[in-house]
């Protein structure tokens, strides 16, 4: 009789090769402890380049196609793509989880943005009409939002005036 129970043991993610830079555009930072930050699949990476060492995020459950790092530099909010996608706000130095903003965006969020003085983070989703937001993301609330237009975002560079 052959034993059916599952094995114990995980698997650890050690090391990810390679670059998301297809149909993704400003996904590639210096953070504040002078490490590249961007994103492969679901998995936001800081890279420490003196050192050679990776530090992982694993908050999403689909692929992340937008990203941008607060003026803080320590910061980075992350966009998925899929039936439910959210944005993932976390900290680059202890990879761990600020704030998750949902229930707005459909098919994905294609583009995130900052304002200067790092408050409020635009996001554009990938619906039909570009649907463009403003959140209050620390405390994970929408204060504007409104339709865009049905061309194709160019994810140039985004910025959000007071």
């Amino acid at each position: 009789m052959s034993d059916k129970t599952a094995p114990r043991c995980q698997l650890r993610l050690e090391w990810i090769h390679g670059y998301r830079g297809h149909q993704c555009r400003n996904n590639l930072y210096y953070t504040a402890g002078k490490e590249l930050v961007y994103f492969v699949a679901g998995v936001g990476v800081v890279y420490n380049t003196r050192e050679h060492t990776q530090k992982f995020y694993l908050g999403h459950n689909d692929d992340i196609i937008s990203l941008a790092l607060h003026p803080d530099k320590i910061q980075v909010a992350t966009g998925q793509v899929g039936k439910d996608p959210y944005i993932c706000i976390w900290d680059s130095y202890s990879m761990q989880t600020v704030s998750i903003l949902r229930d707005v965006h459909t098919h994905g969020v294609a583009c995130l943005a900052f304002d200067s003085d790092g408050q409020r983070l635009a996001s554009v989703g990938l619906d039909a009409k570009n649907t463009v937001c403003v959140w209050d993301w620390r405390r994970g609330r929408v204060l504007a939002t409104a339709t865009g237009h049905s061309d194709r975002v160019g994810l140039s560079s985004y910025s959000i005036n007071k």
